[in-house]
């Protein structure tokens, strides 16, 4: 019963588990990734991350392809019906870590750099096409069962620890019986995602929200793909219709017509998602732990869900690499979710607060938001949350 088939297992493999498995890959950990799908998706889902995400790729050497695939964000502006500016955020000021505060990138590039990395990591296994079914648990170990998508053959992984980082409908977080906690936020959009033809340039600001009650509307860039500029647009659902109306190729060409026409771009993609505002109410269950989507989901107008997936899993390596070598006890484990849930919960808050202004669909609602906002008692956006408790060092801690 000492034999263990890997150190740790992650089921998923997105961005979240794509760094994870690096980070503990190149410690000379082994790792098992089980993966539901045969291939990565190939379709842009996030398409910006802050500066400390950014600093995490290149540490782990993806500075060139991250470079190749990625842009640096203009400034954040919030307009409303009539364009006045509510909001100017600078998002182009040098920050700590060197260089802007924010990039827009397109993401299936961003994973098959990452996948590079995984490949090169000697003790990591990927295995795809698998149905993580069910997991038990004792004091030394925890053992998965996965099926064969193909040929329906089940095996067994017994590994010392194991990582839910499967997505908001995480079967790690429902077989621990963890609940959701919401804050409070619940919106249908359509996302689409287009591909500029060669030379055209739009006459739009570059990034920000247009928080028009007729349409509350997001637009941003979406990185680069095969040398060409993508853009992102959002539409929020208006009260009287269905995903289904949204979600039909000739209204999406008539909601985007003010900004881009057939004659300009490419469609690369279109879908409806509900944006929620939910953190898991615990995160660790013995030897199991969720991340990234698993763990919290929140609206997209900060820019930080797939950022705050990344850091659970930056969070998690270093402390899964000294209690697996023996460094530290695994007491140290617990203080991932006493460190990641505060602060997540926090940009969650925040997001919701940015999201209950541009999402008013009502003209009179609208018209007194503008005035708060023009006349300067408008509050302003809460700040960037840091880490409040945890395995910290205070200055309260020298005797």
């Amino acid at each position: 019963m000492d034999a263990y088939d890997a150190d740790v297992t992650i089921i998923g493999y997105g961005p979240v588990s794509r760094i994870l498995a690096i980070m503990l890959g190149k410690k000379g950990h082994s790792v098992i990734v089980v993966e539901r799908e045969k291939v990565s998706y190939p379709l842009p889902r996030a398409v910006c991350m802050d500066h400390e995400i950014r600093r995490v790729m290149m540490a782990n050497g993806m500075a060139q392809s991250i470079t190749a695939c990625s842009a640096p964000s203009p400034r954040y502006q919030w307009f409303n019906q009539k364009w006045d500016m509510l909001l100017d955020i600078d998002w182009t000021v040098e920050s700590i870590s060197g260089g802007p505060e924010a990039y827009f990138f397109f993401q299936p590039a961003l994973e098959a750099a990452m996948h590079a990395r995984v490949a090169d990591c000697g003790t990591v296994e990927i295995r795809l096409n698998q149905d993580a079914i069910s997991f038990e648990q004792d004091e030394q170990s925890v053992s998965l069962t996965t099926r064969d998508r193909q040929t329906g053959e089940q095996h067994t992984i017994r590994t010392k620890y194991l990582i839910g980082a499967d997505g908001a409908n995480s079967m790690v977080r429902r077989h621990c019986g963890i609940a959701w906690e919401d804050r409070g936020f619940k919106a249908d959009w359509l996302v689409v995602d287009v591909e500029l033809n060669d030379g055209v340039v739009l006459d739009i600001p570059s990034a920000g929200q247009h928080c028009n009650p007729s349409r509350p509307t997001t637009f941003v860039p979406g990185g680069i793909r095969n040398g060409r500029p993508l853009r992102r647009w959002e539409f929020m659902c208006l009260p009287d219709e269905t995903k289904e109306d949204l979600n039909n190729p000739e209204f999406v060409w008539h909601l985007l017509q003010p900004w881009v026409t057939p004659q300009q771009a490419q469609m690369v993609r279109h879908a409806v998602y509900t944006f929620r505002s939910l953190v898991a109410s615990r995160w660790q269950d013995g030897r199991v732990f969720i991340a990234g989507d698993a763990a919290h989901l929140m609206p997209p107008f900060m820019g930080q869900g797939m950022c705050s997936g990344i850091r659970d899993a930056v969070n998690l390596a270093w402390r899964l690499d000294l209690v697996l070598t023996g460094l530290a006890e695994q007491a140290l484990l617990a203080d991932y979710e006493r460190e990641r849930k505060p602060h997540v919960t926090q940009i969650i808050d925040i997001s919701v607060h940015l999201g209950k202004i541009v999402c008013v669909p009502d003209q009179d609602a609208a018209a007194a938001r503008d005035q708060a906002f023009l006349d300067g008692t408008a509050p302003p956006p809460p700040a960037f949350p840091f880490l409040a408790e945890g395995s910290l060092w205070q200055d309260s801690d020298i005797p």
